[in-house]
């Protein structure tokens, strides 16, 4: 229950009067300095990752050092709306991904580019080399024939293709190849979901994105039917291992230059799956909220 008051005007005149003079007595401090790089967080700014990923790695590497707080989340959705509401003030996650969010959320913003020479992949089993051959050859013939850059120019308007579309040949498959998997005739693909623009769910609850229709094309390629299984980044790769599904399609950073912040992830991650060839080109984004 809310109690109720009735106020005169003699009573919000000296309401106001009283607000001046604490306003004279104790000026508002001033507004501390905007963050525009990660040079700008200081000890103590609490900055938000997504568990797992590259960008956490990042931050633990080159911010915790200086004293700055990571925050871990498990879906990046939470992340930014923790953002949003002042909880953490800025984030470090991939940039495709940050530049969805903030077209849909114009209290944030994105103040730095990272780049770590990171490229994503397609992970398969290292037991299964047959599926990583038969999905590096769809691939290549999706570079090829132009499937790739219809897919890639619908999500990515303006950005240029990677080079390694470019450099593709189209090698044909001569009918459906042999291929075991999890089930029958059918990819069974491992996701984060969601991770726009990447992957997500369209309103009406189907799976989407520039990974999933990019993967079914290579499905087709393969005489297979994808079946996608929502599953947690973190755990995404001991899944894979463990015969949970057969690939993982999840904007993965796959390759790291030697020296980038991400390259040790990369070499772990290497150990205990498989990558294809490369399909993106990825930088890392400094979000943070815009300024009034």
């Amino acid at each position: 229950m809310q109690k109720r008051f009735a106020f005169t005007p003699a009573l919000l005149a000296a309401a106001a009067l009283s607000a001046a003079a604490c306003d004279r007595r104790a000026p508002p401090p001033a507004p501390t300095s905007p963050i525009t790089s990660v040079n700008d967080l200081m000890p103590g700014a609490r900055v938000g990752v997504q568990r797992g990923t590259t960008g956490a790695f990042y931050a633990e590497d080159t911010l915790a050092p200086r004293g700055v707080e990571i925050v871990t989340f498990l879906k990046a959705p939470d992340m930014y709306n923790a953002l949003e509401a002042g909880r953490i003030q800025a984030i470090i996650n991939d940039l495709p991904i940050s530049e969805d969010v903030v077209e849909r959320k114009p209290a944030l913003e994105i103040v730095q580019r990272i780049d770590n020479g990171e490229k994503y992949a397609f992970a398969v089993d290292k037991e299964n080399t047959a599926l990583l051959h038969g999905i590096d050859q769809a691939l290549g013939n999706l570079f090829a024939d132009g499937t790739y850059e219809a897919i890639f120019t619908k999500y990515f308007p303006g950005q240029p293709l990677p080079s390694s579309a470019g450099e593709a040949t189209a090698v044909p498959f001569s009918g459906c190849p042999s291929l075991s998997t999890v089930q029958p005739k059918t990819l069974t693909i491992g996701s984060d979901i969601p991770y726009p623009p990447f992957e997500y769910f369209t309103e009406s609850g189907e799976t989407t994105g520039f990974d999933v229709e990019l993967m079914e094309a290579v499905a087709r390629e393969l005489c297979l039917t994808p079946k996608w299984v929502n599953t947690n980044f973190d755990t995404i790769f001991t899944s894979l291992s463990a015969g949970r599904f057969d690939a993982v399609a999840a904007a993965v950073t796959a390759y790291a230059p030697e020296g980038s912040p991400s390259h040790a992830t990369v070499e772990a991650r290497q150990k205990i799956v498989s990558f294809t060839k490369p399909y993106y080109s990825a930088l890392q984004a400094l979000t943070v909220k815009a300024s009034d």
